[in-house]
Order: C-alpha cells, then structure tokens, then sequence
C-alpha cells in the first residue's frame, strides 16, 4: 500500500531497546512520502473513509 501512494520504507526494525523508559511496541517503520497530500491519499481507506491506523489496531 505505501508503494501506490509514492512512499518507500526508509527503516523497517525491532523494538529497539531504550536506554531509560520504555517501549512498548514489536518494533517500528520510518515510511517517506513525496508530500503531505499523498500522506492523506495513503492513510484514508476508501471503503470506509476511516484511517489506516484503526485496521492496523484492530490486527494487535
């Protein structure tokens, strides 16, 4: 999905290990847009309008 809107993965990692706090995450991504509007493009689902990040929630 990134790629049809412009981006690319610049970092795709583990968790990293913190040196104080924490981390409460498996891991992250660092993802590159040509602009904002293709940003909004990508993180709006067309069949219910709603954002990416709820799908990705919902999965755990």
């Amino acid at each position: 999905m990134v790629n049809d809107y412009g981006g690319h993965y610049l970092v795709v990692g583990p968790a990293p290990k913190p040196i104080e706090g924490t981390w409460d995450s498996s891991g992250f991504v660092v993802i590159e847009f040509p602009d904002v509007d293709r940003i909004r493009q990508g993180t709006t689902l067309p069949s219910t309008g709603g954002p990416v990040r709820s799908e990705r929630t919902r999965r755990g």
